[in-house]
């Protein structure tokens, strides 16, 4: 084979080379190109970056789904306690009608401080009462004149009322109170309430908060046991209101004189407290 055969299947090897070099250069890109979204940016590029960031946020979102994966069981858990009130307190009221309002006052005056020591006879202290409404107002009476059709507006005196509350243990005797208090010229007992103090409040809503939260988990843990599942944590918990009774009891007591106690005894009643919790299981 002369030199010039030689050089010509030299360079026919070398140009079929190459074009199968192209040919598969080019079959990779199409394919590529058929499997990634290319978004040209403004310049009529196409960005690298927002295919990273698409790339990226594909991720979290998987890892939010494998997060929020996990099942959750709602619960209400209850507690109740039967209490009765440590403190009860009653208003009591005197009420004086004079022509002036100096003589109102000073005759209002007299008589309560007549009750007050009466309470204070009874061992009480002057912090356990406090005075809750005090007030002096003209008195006034209407007459009509045959010749006018207007009644005529006519001053007659002043009245001053003063009322004061008494607060004391609810062992006390309350009845006792307000027998001492109408012997002493007071002419208005009522709005006797028994409660709880802020005291025995504060330490039974503690107690049944605990019990409510308990109960609850203790419901949960039952209902998972035939499914071979447990409690993991705890996604939110709600604390409804401590149910407080009122101990009520409100007697208009006249002005007459009795020679035996009012006799006035505290219930007994419940209180309770609920919560609801949702559980995270697995």
């Amino acid at each position: 084979m002369s030199n010039v055969q030689k050089r010509k299947k030299t360079y026919v090897l070398v140009v079929a080379v190459s074009i199968g070099i192209l040919a598969v250069s080019m079959i990779g890109g199409f394919w590529t190109a058929q499997n990634t979204s290319v978004i040209p940016t403004a310049n009529g590029k196409t960005s690298n970056d927002f295919i990273t960031k698409q790339m990226a946020g594909t991720s979290t979102f998987l890892k939010n789904e494998e997060q929020n994966d996990t099942s959750q069981l709602f619960v209400t858990g209850t507690a109740s306690k039967k209490i009765s009130p440590d403190k009860v307190s009653v208003t009591l009221g005197v009420e004086t009608q004079k022509k002036t309002a100096q003589e109102a006052a000073k005759n209002n005056s007299e008589i309560m401080n007549v009750v007050i020591n009466g309470l204070k006879e009874l061992g009480f202290s002057t912090n356990q009462i406090s005075t809750s409404y005090y007030n002096i107002h003209p008195v006034y009476e209407y007459h009509k004149d045959r010749l006018q059709p207007v009644k005529n507006q006519v001053l007659v005196g002043y009245r001053t009322t003063n009322t004061i509350t008494v607060t004391i243990s609810a062992s006390e005797n309350i009845g006792e109170v307000v027998d001492t208090a109408i012997n002493a010229g007071a002419i208005r007992a009522s709005g006797i309430n028994y409660f709880i103090s802020d005291e025995v409040q504060s330490q039974v809503n503690n107690e049944l908060i605990e019990q409510a939260v308990l109960d609850a988990t203790m419901k949960a843990e039952k209902a998972l046991a035939p499914l071979n599942m447990q409690i993991v944590g705890v996604k939110d918990l709600n604390l409804h209101d401590v149910f407080h009774p009122v101990f009520g009891y409100d007697k208009a007591v006249l002005a007459e004189r009795t020679s035996a106690p009012t006799p006035i005894l505290p219930s007994e009643q419940q209180t309770s407290v609920s919560v609801s919790v949702i559980f995270m299981i697995g």
